[in-house]
């Protein structure tokens, strides 16, 4: 009967350490997507850049011709 009482004593403990170890789980695959969405806007920014950056080319180069 001891290891019966052992086990009751210790499963609360036993619970508790899967509830954190799901919880640090969750904030690994939380984290990840923050970064994969972060990286996405990242992406996005640059594309938005380089765009803006050939519309000026372009204006200046019409410009020039106008001039």
């Amino acid at each position: 009967m001891p290891n019966l009482l052992l086990l009751h004593l210790h499963l609360p403990v036993l619970r508790a350490t899967s509830l954190k170890r799901e919880s640090y789980s969750r904030k690994e695959e939380d984290d990840a997507e923050k970064e994969r969405q972060k990286a996405e806007r990242y992406k996005v920014a640059f594309a938005l850049d380089q765009q803006w950056i050939g519309l000026e080319k372009e204006k200046f180069e019409l410009k020039r011709m106008i001039e």
